[in-house]
């Protein structure tokens, strides 16, 4: 792996299957979008469609939208001649950046594994997007799509009142050898105590912007043992706790999904051993120090996922 491909993450049964049934909810209207009266302005949608796009990102909620009574939907791309996705698919824009109505309603931008990381530095089509997401009532996407809307890092999507904050990781908050630090399907669901928050995150945004701006492993732990050392960078604070409880993770190649719901814990350093980390089912943790970091995660396992359901590997009443 290298790190031009770490923008792909998995977006694929639990996507399908949600844009399914509204399909089916959205045919049964269909027809009284022909009731519509012919002065109407219709609902305008711009699908973004750019080389090395993951199809799926695009013909899902295409098929969805098509559904709507009253929109009109436009595939749009630099110019009309057809685009191949990342397994080799051409797809036909139907408007080039030129002629795309403008404003539209709707933008909506795809993802993709190198696509998405070589629209990183398109200026014409980040150009197209700037100036239409101004102007657009929504700007939406798909999986590795928001890395393009929010290229510079994460970017606030709700306001919470809490002091929490969720997110998905990506694969470069990873120690600097782990051979899938630039893997791209890794991607973990985790909401933040406001401790975290404060004291957790800015780590991980700073790694974020370092791998983003395209610097290397060795180069991004550098960066944050010198922001440490300087007091630039934080450590944990008491309080830092994180929120890994939901199925749509995928951790590590080995376990190709979200491992257990859990609950980490961020403490000052401190051997996992002296927690019983290193006696296997006996004790129901697992525990690994965070040298860059200057802390130890310790990593409980909880019965339940988010929606409520019973996580299948556990077993008893830990």
């Amino acid at each position: 792996m290298n790190r031009r491909e770490f923008s792909q993450q998995l977006c694929g049964a639990a996507l399908i299957g949600a844009f399914a049934k509204l399909a089916i909810a959205q045919q049964q209207t269909r027809e009284s979008s022909k009731q519509q009266s012919a002065s109407e302005k219709p609902t305008e949608i711009a699908m973004l469609i750019y080389p090395g796009m993951t199809a799926l990102d695009l013909i899902g909620p295409q098929q969805v939208f098509g559904y709507l009574p009253g929109v009109n939907v436009e595939l749009v791309a630099k110019t009309t001649n057809p685009v191949r996705s990342d397994t080799g698919i051409s797809i036909q824009p139907s408007k080039t950046f030129a002629d795309c109505v403008d404003p539209v309603d709707v933008l909506f931008v795809g993802g993709g594994s190198d696509g998405t990381v070589a629209l990183m530095t398109d200026s014409e089509t980040l150009d197209f997007l700037t100036r239409r997401e101004k102007t657009a009532k929504l700007v939406t996407s798909v999986c590795t799509g928001s890395m393009v809307l929010g290229r510079h890092g994460y970017e606030t999507a709700v306001e919470g009142k809490n002091g929490f904050a969720c997110l998905v990781g990506r694969s470069w908050d990873l120690p600097k050898n782990n051979p899938a630090f630039w893997d791209p399907k890794i991607h973990g669901p985790i909401c933040l105590s406001a401790p975290a928050v404060r004291s957790f995150l800015p780590i991980y945004l700073k790694k974020t912007e370092l791998a983003i701006a395209g610097r290397s492993n060795d180069q991004i732990e550098d960066v944050i043992i010198d922001g440490i050392a300087k007091g630039e960078l934080p450590t944990p604070e008491p309080g830092s706790v994180s929120y890994m409880m939901s199925k749509q993770g995928y951790l590590n190649a080995s376990i190709r999904g979200p491992w257990l719901p859990h609950v980490m814990f961020f403490v000052p350093e401190i051997d996992p051993k002296a927690l019983g980390s290193d006696l296997g089912d006996d004790v129901p943790l697992d525990a690994r120090e965070e040298k860059i970091g200057r802390y130890t995660t310790i990593d409980v396992p909880v019965g339940n996922w988010s929606d409520g359901t019973p996580s299948p590997k556990m077993t008893g009443g830990h």
